[in-house]
């Protein structure tokens, strides 16, 4: 364990839901963003938010050593040439949507259903809880920027 970063004796699912608890009220209270408005706390690892696009999901993974901020093109089963097709046009504008974002992003294609389009942020729940505050202020500033740099391409898939 790296110096700095405390261990707990309280399950992970536990866990997860307190660093929710103060992730979610910051994309409430964001008049800007309409992701996760309706979500609560969880215990889960992940969270989830749908876009106005069919097959575009907006995600959250929590993880004890980082967090991803993802968005997943799965369009349903049987849609995995369709999903590559959706990435490859988007790749098309790579430079220009990292560019908007401000950093480069990790482009994962599956063969199985789902594509991603990435970022992780290198902290994560295994961080003091006195860190957590802007830990979570990070991540909703990472989706706001995802979302901003990739919905107006996203929106002519």
């Amino acid at each position: 364990m790296k110096a700095g970063k405390t261990l707990t004796k309280e399950p992970i699912q536990t866990i997860r839901n307190q660093f929710w608890q103060i992730l979610l009220p910051l994309f409430k209270s964001d008049c800007s963003l309409s992701l996760f408005k309706s979500k609560d706390a969880t215990k889960s690892h992940y969270m989830n938010s749908k876009s106005d696009i069919d097959g575009v999901t907006w995600s959250i993974h929590i993880q004890r050593r980082h967090i991803l901020c993802r968005v997943y093109i799965d369009r349903k089963e049987g849609s995995e040439e369709e999903n590559l097709i959706m990435l490859e046009k988007l790749a098309k504008d790579r430079a220009k949507i990292e560019k908007a974002f401000g950093k480069e992003l990790e482009w994962l294609i599956s063969k199985d259903r789902r594509t991603a389009i990435q970022y992780k942020i290198p902290r994560g729940l295994n961080e003091p809880k006195e860190d957590w505050p802007a830990i979570a202020k990070t991540v909703h500033e990472t989706m706001k920027r995802l979302v901003k740099a990739l919905d107006g391409p996203i929106s002519k898939l």
